[in-house]
């Protein structure tokens, strides 16, 4: 299945033009000729959308030019690879999907949890030319960026049958970076997904000797604590917390003594790191948490501990 949200959200000549200019990617044409959208930004922004709805198409160029009149428009189009090769690499990137997601028997949870898994294990964080903000990144070299990471995630969600779509914002905080990350329908309603951020909190972007799950299946209002949204699907909405990481595994501390708990439990399962969604009286006082865990971890022969934390989450690693 490949899911097109952003497609959905188009009707009349924006949809033809979307329609047109995908086939014509598909056919690697140099010169495609279609009908005019409405607008010029209109023109570049379907074709982002054409982009994050098809993460297979990874072989267009990243610079390209168009021409337009009040009815008609014509996208000039080079590729990154030949036809053959690119179908070589399809079918290669295709395999190495199917493995990340797990047998089909897997549940939807499940299967967006080895998604989430296998690529912060899988990648490193960097920039190595357009082939980073694709899905040759990530399958093919173990290298990519956001853009690329995102599209490597949809696709895995495309063939394990779940909805998602790829997110952006264009400026995180008060720099001029953007960022992208993915949203994804789990039983009837949307999470959002950030595989990157969660990949990024091993220390100088290499690969992670723990998994974190700060980012994953977090709400609207959670992950506007970071960033603003500002393209994603208009029907897309992320309200629930139910599908939560922490919240599933009973990983959430609303005070000291379920934190004492959650330590003491996890503890004697011999855990490596442990993750806890605090409430934000906890999550405010990082260096009582570490002491409370220092208390408890005392039986279990702890003698040190290492915090960090993001999106009211607290990961305590190194003990």
């Amino acid at each position: 299945m490949i899911y097109r949200p952003y497609r959905e959200t188009l009707k009349g000549n924006a949809l033809r033009f979307y329609d047109d200019v995908m086939t014509g990617f598909l056919l690697f044409k140099n010169e495609i000729h279609t009908v005019n959208p409405g607008s010029q930004e209109l023109i570049e922004r379907i074709i982002y959308y054409i982009r994050f709805d098809n993460p297979l198409i990874f072989y267009t160029k990243n610079q390209y030019s168009y021409a337009f009149s009040s009815t008609e428009a014509i996208i000039y189009m080079e590729y990154t690879y030949t036809k053959a090769k690119a179908k070589e690499l399809e079918r290669f990137c295709v395999q190495e999907a199917k493995k990340i997601i797990g047998p089909s028997s897997t549940t939807p949870l499940q299967m967006e949890i080895n998604i989430h898994d296998k690529l912060c294990e899988k990648i490193i964080y960097k920039e190595n030319g357009d082939d980073s903000h694709n899905i040759i990144g990530v399958f093919l070299r173990g290298e990519s960026v956001c853009e690329g990471i995102s599209k490597a995630a949809k696709l895995c969600f495309d063939f394990a049958n779940l909805k998602s779509t790829i997110v952006i914002c264009e400026k995180m905080g008060d720099s001029d970076v953007g960022h992208a990350w993915n949203a994804v329908n789990i039983g009837t309603q949307w999470y959002h997904l950030d595989v990157t951020w969660d990949n990024s909190y091993a220390d100088d972007y290499t690969l992670n000797t723990h998994n974190y799950y700060n980012c994953f299946n977090i709400t609207d209002k959670e992950i506007e604590m970071s960033r603003t949204i500002d393209m994603i699907p208009n029907f897309i909405k992320c309200f629930s917390n139910s599908m939560n990481y922490h919240k599933l595994y009973g990983l959430v501390a609303n005070d000291y003594n379920q934190l004492r708990e959650i330590i003491k439990k996890n503890l004697r399962l011999k855990k490596k790191a442990i993750h806890v969604k605090c409430s934000l009286e906890l999550y405010r006082n990082v260096d009582k948490l570490m002491d409370i865990f220092l208390e408890v971890g005392h039986a279990f022969g702890v003698r040190q501990v290492r915090a960090t934390g993001a999106y009211g989450v607290i990961t305590f690693v190194d003990f």
